[in-house]
């Protein structure tokens, strides 16, 4: 089954705001198709989002049921073979290799049912969760798999395990086995120094690692040889295939902890992302390379996000976003639909000439203390549309 609260993937080109949902956590089965600031569908006059209603337009009702179309058929007929890639006929879309319209409908998994000791356990409740989401007319998920259940490097630095390997073996399986395509997301920590979850000591020098801090795990040249030997390590496992959405480096790397100058952290976290998404395309020729930042929150943030969707070799610009009272800016305190459409505009702005993702999406206790106290009473997706998916005109 599908635990709520989750995040979402969108897809954006435009500014419209067309949702797909998967139901709550009581209506796991309950795939509902949401039309412009939550407008039920097929009642898009109802409106429960904000308390009044909507008059759709009847040519973007025409669009949206052949975007919705072309999604179903994406799903319903992807050969094995086809890639996912950016479509070299217009760069705001994806497709796949065999010129099928790609539209990502999914979610963050992360790991599986938490709470799960046991292994073969644990992988039946993640396939549990990936039959419920092909069902209801998913294909995409993203995994971290620096994440404990999944993390081959998680005794020594720069040693693999063979078993947790064998765990993403059977993840990819799973997938190809239901039609979903993956993105695997290869670290998350934040820093090398401390005893907090964010922390991965093991890399430090002490421990037998590479690196004297985190900058260093960054700037140095032996950490930098080690993370790529990581990416060969993991191309010569499973070289470019199909079920592999994309490889993304990092989720949110500005959050990692390399001093208080920001504008020296960012120079050295994009610096060594330009290095790394190289080194990802020589090893994944056909899949799509990515980087991830934190929520767009604030105005000092739009420079850094600004640099990342237009870098090169990242082949799609990305964004995270969160209902937070205690963001600065105020576009975050308000509607979910509003806050997602303004993120994609936001980047849209930068003109980043490839396809712009809402990669996470979701909400938070005030500066991100905690989820947010209203998940649970959230039965009907108003904070939070489970599986959500923005089209344009």
């Amino acid at each position: 089954m599908i635990s709520a609260p989750l995040v979402a993937e969108v897809m954006g080109m435009g500014c419209g705001a067309w949702l797909v949902q998967m139901g709550s956590e009581a209506e796991q089965q309950d795939a509902r198709l949401l039309g412009p600031l939550g407008a039920r569908w097929p009642n898009p006059g109802d409106n429960p989002a904000h308390g009044g209603t909507v008059k759709p337009n009847p040519h973007a009702l025409v669009l949206i049921l052949a975007f919705v179309l072309l999604a179903e058929l994406a799903v319903a007929g992807s050969p094995p073979s086809a890639f996912v890639r950016v479509s070299p006929r217009d760069p705001r879309y994806l497709e796949l290799t065999d010129g099928t319209p790609y539209i990502p409908i999914g979610l963050n998994m992360i790991i599986p049912p938490r709470g799960i000791a046991d292994e073969a356990e644990a992988l039946r409740g993640m396939e549990a969760w990936l039959a419920s989401l092909s069902a209801n007319g998913g294909n995409y998920i993203r995994v971290w798999i620096s994440s404990r259940f999944w993390d081959i490097e998680h005794d020594k630095s720069g040693v693999y395990d063979e078993a947790k390997a064998r765990r993403i073996d059977r993840l990819l399986e799973l997938c190809e086995k239901h039609s979903v395509r993956v993105k695997l997301t290869l670290e998350h920590f934040r820093s090398i120094e401390g005893a907090d979850r964010w922390v991965k000591p093991l890399h430090h020098v002490s421990n037998g690692g590479p690196a004297k801090s985190t900058a260093d795990f960054f700037d140095g040249e032996a950490p930098r040889a080690q993370f790529k030997n990581k990416i060969r390590w993991y191309g010569d496992r499973y070289g470019s295939r199909p079920v592999v959405y994309g490889w993304e480096l990092w989720n949110e790397i500005n959050a990692v902890r390399v001093g208080d100058d920001y504008r020296r952290r960012w120079s050295s976290i994009m610096t060594w992302t330009g290095l790394m998404l190289a080194e990802l395309h020589k090893t994944f020729p056909r899949n799509l390379c990515v980087q991830s930042l934190g929520t767009l929150d604030n105005e000092r943030v739009r420079e850094l996000y600004q640099r990342n969707s237009t870098l090169p070799g990242n082949d799609v610009a990305q964004v995270h976003r969160y209902l937070d009272l205690g963001a600065s800016l105020e576009v975050c305190k308000g509607p979910v639909d509003v806050l997602a459409a303004d993120a994609i505009r936001e980047l849209r702005s930068y003109d980043p000439g490839r396809p712009i993702i809402l990669a996470e999406l979701g909400a938070v206790e005030p500066k991100h203390t905690g989820p947010f106290a209203l998940y649970k009473a959230d039965r009907e997706g108003t904070l939070l549309h489970d599986v959500l998916l923005v089209l344009s005109t």
